[in-house]
């Protein structure tokens, strides 16, 4: 339990690290700078799920929640490996295309996918 809080504290300093940086930038496009705080964290978030699935995996804890990962849960490293970019590159595209016309939108699928990957990190790293 200790190292799941300790994690936890780790993952909100390294997001109030990014925002208090965005915030604090003298930019004159300052929501640029929030969006790419958001950004880094969300595939920084995904990176660390990838790591703990795949440590869980190997040590063979439990089995894979998410019913679409399941399918390549079982079928090793390289897999959820790809798996893993694959989420990583589709979440970028559509928040790309979303912030080209829907700005609010981007910038609520940037805070839920920062949202739900703290919680898949946290969960990954306590069972």
């Amino acid at each position: 339990m200790k190292r799941a809080v300790k994690l936890a504290v780790i993952q909100l300093a390294i997001i109030a690290a990014f925002t208090a940086s965005a915030a604090s930038a003298q930019q004159p496009d300052a929501p640029s700078a929030t969006r790419a705080a958001l950004l880094t964290a969300a595939v920084a978030e995904i990176g660390a799920d990838a790591y703990l699935t795949n440590r869980n995996a190997e040590a063979r804890y439990n089995r894979e929640m998410n019913p679409i990962a399941r399918v390549v849960f079982n079928h090793g490293t390289a897999a959820r490996a790809g798996y893993f970019a694959g989420c990583t590159g589709l979440f970028l595209l559509a928040d790309h295309k979303l912030n080209r016309h829907h700005h609010r939108a981007a910038l609520a699928l940037e805070v839920g996918v920062v949202a739900s990957e703290f919680y898949f990190v946290h969960y990954s790293a306590t069972h």
